[in-house]
């Protein structure tokens, strides 16, 4: 197991790290258990510079990925970064359970897996596209308006309690439907409701297959708890990053699935009338057509007429869809 704990610690710097795993071969939680729900539940602390209060909709125009992470992550952050293009237009925040006390190898590490520049995030930068970005040792990290803050621990507690939830819960309120959540190998509960927070504002949340997971504890928490749309290798991401940022962020795309888009909607509502007899027509419209369109972002489908086919023909898709219009 080669841990983010281990990337703080050895001054060697390993090659290409191959993330498959054999079935089976999650670990038990060494430190005996999940978090406490009073933790969980736990608000982000403010951050150590003074933010100014978030702008609404303040979104830079590109998706920003929040990948978190704790022990035996490693391999699979690498095997994510060589199957992503440089090119992607999309910008990455790794955030990992680290030693407040150890340096980090960690930014040195991931620049041999990808061409994108790769650098420990300060407080006061504002995010670029094609760029990582990784937290510190020992710190916690915020965005407000698209810039980054860090978050320190005191000297009675340095470690920084769920750093994963705080940058997720954060990334959702700060970027909405342009940010995405990775949650990948760790122990305990850390990521699960920052996904939920970015399901909410009808973003992306991802989870590393927990089969493939050396520690399975965060992604399969995520799961459990309905936190997650897809499940997936490591290696499968950036395929599907790519796929979802061009279906849902293409100006041109999003008209052409807007197409009579008042009458397909209502079709929808139908539907799931229909079969679910739950009604939403008094919903806010806007509301339920940006659901919509994040269900079609995950079919890969372009079209609202298309949609409203697979509704008709799979229950499932039905029940996916109105599960998404309660959330928040």
């Amino acid at each position: 197991m080669y841990s983010f704990a281990m990337a703080s610690q050895k001054r060697s710097v390993p090659g290409r790290a191959s993330s498959k795993k054999s079935r089976g071969s999650s670990k038990k939680n060494p430190g005996g258990g999940a978090p406490t729900a009073p933790a969980v539940q736990a608000k982000a602390a403010s951050p150590d510079l003074e933010a100014p209060p978030a702008s609404p909709h303040a979104t830079l125009g590109f998706p920003i990925v929040g990948i978190g992470g704790s022990a035996g992550a490693l391999p699979a952050v690498q095997d994510l970064f060589l199957h992503m293009p440089a090119d992607c237009g999309i910008a990455f925040v790794v955030v990992t359970h680290s030693d407040p006390k150890t340096p980090s190898l960690l930014p040195e590490i991931l620049s041999r897996c990808t061409r994108m520049r790769v650098s420990e995030a300060e407080s006061g930068q504002r995010i670029e596209a094609n760029r990582v970005y990784v937290t510190p040792p020992g710190c916690g990290l915020v965005i407000r308006d698209g810039i980054l803050w860090l978050e320190r621990g005191k000297k009675d507690a340095p470690r920084i309690q769920l750093p994963i939830d705080a940058f997720f819960r954060s990334l959702a309120e700060d970027q909405r439907h342009w940010a995405v959540g990775i949650v990948l190998s760790g122990t305990g509960a850390d990521g699960t409701l920052g996904l939920a927070a970015i399901r909410a504002e009808s973003g992306l949340a991802l989870a590393q297959d927990p089969a493939s997971a050396e520690f399975n504890g965060m992604p399969a928490s995520a799961i459990a708890a309905g936190a997650v749309d897809l499940v997936l290798a490591t290696s499968e991401m950036p395929e599907r990053l790519l796929s979802y940022v061009s279906m849902g962020h293409a100006p041109a795309r999003r008209e052409r699935a807007a197409d009579s888009g008042g009458d397909d909607l209502d079709r929808v509502l139908e539907a799931v009338h229909r079969l679910t007899r739950r009604d939403f027509s008094a919903y806010k419209r806007g509301t339920l057509q940006r659901r919509v369109e994040r269900r079609m972002n995950l079919h890969q489908i372009e079209h609202l007429r298309e949609y409203v086919r697979l509704l008709e023909e799979n229950p499932a898709e039905v029940e996916a869809l109105w599960k998404d219009w309660l959330i928040g």
